[in-house]
């Protein structure tokens, strides 16, 4: 009996993928394309890397068929694949200067059907982010702004201010202890961006 493909669950695909039916394979890869290539432009907002990704995630699934283990529904699994592949790619091409309000701007466009309320608390701890960035004393203010928002190296930044590149370095720390402190009660992942912000000037 042949085997009407497009009429089956995803469930019942993976089955067969498993067993290297390509006609099974296509048949998921159709029914995800166009779905994962447009979440993953609106995330990266770059057309031909977001081909590049989902084309990625579609290799990566059918060379893992025979071991990979899938917890929740299967779409749950995919679209998992493609958010955490463009948070990999925004990591990879946003500069500091514009990773904060980049990264801010694709978890909120992941928000859809959330609460609102939620959507408000992420607006909210941006509004904190650059409140507590604000509180900083002028001159460390003014390094840490150089840094994040204009992507200088230390060397840069001494170089215009004429200062020594370990006084920067020393400013940047010191605002970045005190910006953890101020921002304690939010969010691990905003803090883990601020880490960022000093981390990548090592590289």
């Amino acid at each position: 009996m042949q085997v009407t493909y497009h009429n089956l669950t995803d469930d019942a695909l993976l089955v067969f993928v498993k067993d290297d039916n390509i006609e099974a394979f296509t048949t998921i890869y159709n029914r995800y394309w166009e779905r994962l290539l447009t979440f993953v432009i609106r995330a990266i907002k770059e057309q031909s890397d977001a081909e590049d990704i989902v084309q990625e995630i579609f290799i990566s699934l059918w060379n893992r068929r025979k071991v990979i283990a899938i917890k929740t529904s299967f779409s749950t699994y995919i679209f998992n694949c493609a958010r955490y592949m463009s948070i990999r790619y925004i990591e990879k091409n946003i500069n500091r200067g514009h990773y904060l309000e980049y990264l801010a701007d694709f978890m909120l466009s992941m928000q859809d059907g959330a609460a609102p309320e939620n959507v408000l608390n992420l607006k909210e701890t941006g509004h904190q982010l650059e409140s507590a960035i604000a509180q900083l004393p002028g001159r460390m203010q003014h390094v840490f702004r150089l840094s994040r928002e204009y992507n200088l190296s230390y060397q840069e930044i001494a170089n215009q201010l004429d200062i020594s590149e370990e006084t920067v370095r020393k400013q940047i720390h010191r605002a970045l202890k005190l910006l953890r402190v101020q921002l304690r009660h939010i969010s691990i992942t905003i803090l883990v961006i601020i880490a960022q912000i000093s981390i990548q000037n090592f590289f």
